[in-house]
């Protein structure tokens, strides 16, 4: 999984939207895939396309 930091250095993932993803994580267990982050408080369409080329579900 990557660590707060690590999801900060991503466009426009800050301090915030990275602990909303470990909380996510913490409660849900593993993001299966991009799609997931639309449950995310703060994580719309837009940021999402973004992020899209940037980061791999494993």
């Amino acid at each position: 999984f990557a660590s707060a930091r690590e999801l900060m250095a991503l466009p426009g993932i800050g301090e915030v939207l990275a602990g909303r993803i470990i909380a996510y994580r913490e409660a849900n267990g593993a993001i299966p895939d991009i799609e997931t982050l639309d449950s995310i408080d703060g994580f719309g369409a837009a940021l999402i396309e973004r992020l899209r080329p940037l980061i791999r579900f494993d």
